[in-house]
């Protein structure tokens, strides 16, 4: 998203990455919540040496799933589309950054209470707050707009320095090394598995409606798709063990891959592809 903010590309575009962006993170939190839930759940140990046999009812956990994630959405929306009353009566930066940071938690602990995904009430609540309710002048004033995006990026940045900081002091530099392959045949595997989620999507999009993506934008959001800070906090969140520290490393180092070899290819590509772009100095 950063690149986006330096070079003037489509606004749709940059309003895709951010959606997909926000709502890969939360459903990928409740992938990860779910099968660490079922292997705690049968007594199975995060180690590569236990064969014990978990047995997992799949239509229960899809429905699961959905019921987890769409119950996200619903509490996210609802609480966010109610806040704009409230906006319309408030005029102070203060006030109206503080009323968003309490729709967005507050539909967080909601969702939790509920038994439904807080990560993607948050990431809807904050979707429809930055699409619909940031962008309505009505709503929200020039010097307010101003001073709540710049309170939300300084939370963002705080939060990634912290994830980053925590690995890189946790970090052992010599698992890196004797796990080399593994992080090399990971970070493939994601690509590849990017590719193939991501590129049916947007073409099945682009054709049932009304929201066009050209081929240059579908490659813009496959190589776009770089890790980060969610991946570092949810491995911190395993069970102290050998194979803990095993995922530690291969996860940075597929972070870490995505940053050196995605980001400048994107960088390029989108050089390439949006040539009258304007680099912002």
């Amino acid at each position: 998203i950063e690149i986006f903010k330096r070079v003037k590309v489509p606004k749709q575009l940059s309003t895709m990455m951010e959606s997909e962006a926000s709502f890969n993170d939360a459903t990928g939190v409740i992938i990860f919540s779910s099968i660490l839930a079922i292997a705690t759940a049968q007594g199975a140990l995060l180690s590569p040496t236990n064969h014990t046999e978990i047995n997992v009812n799949i239509l229960g956990t899809i429905a699961n799933f959905a019921l987890v994630f769409f119950g996200g959405i619903g509490i996210g929306l609802g609480l966010s589309a109610g806040s704009q009353y409230l906006h319309k009566l408030l005029e102070e930066p203060f006030s109206e950054t503080a009323l968003s940071v309490a729709v967005l938690f507050g539909s967080v602990v909601i969702s939790n209470a509920l038994g439904f995904s807080g990560l993607v009430a948050a990431a809807a609540s904050g979707l429809y707050f930055g699409n619909r309710i940031m962008r309505n002048p009505v709503l929200i004033s020039d010097k307010v707009r101003t001073y709540t995006s710049s309170f939300w990026e300084m939370i963002a940045f705080f939060a990634n320095s912290v994830a980053f900081l925590y690995l890189g002091l946790s970090m052992d530099l010599g698992r890196i090394g004797q796990n080399l392959p593994l992080i090399a045949l990971t970070f493939a595997i994601v690509l590849a598995a990017r590719a193939a989620s991501t590129y049916p999507i947007l073409a099945a999009t682009h054709r049932f409606t009304k929201e066009k993506s050209p081929m240059i934008w579908r490659h813009v959001v496959m190589i776009g798709g770089m890790r980060g800070a969610l991946s570092v906090a949810l491995v911190a969140t395993l069970p102290e063990s050998e194979f803990k520290e095993v995922l530690k490393a291969i996860t940075f180092g597929v972070v870490l891959s995505s940053l050196i070899i995605q980001y400048p290819v994107l960088s390029r590509y989108i050089k390439k592809a949006f040539p009258d772009t304007i680099i912002e100095k």
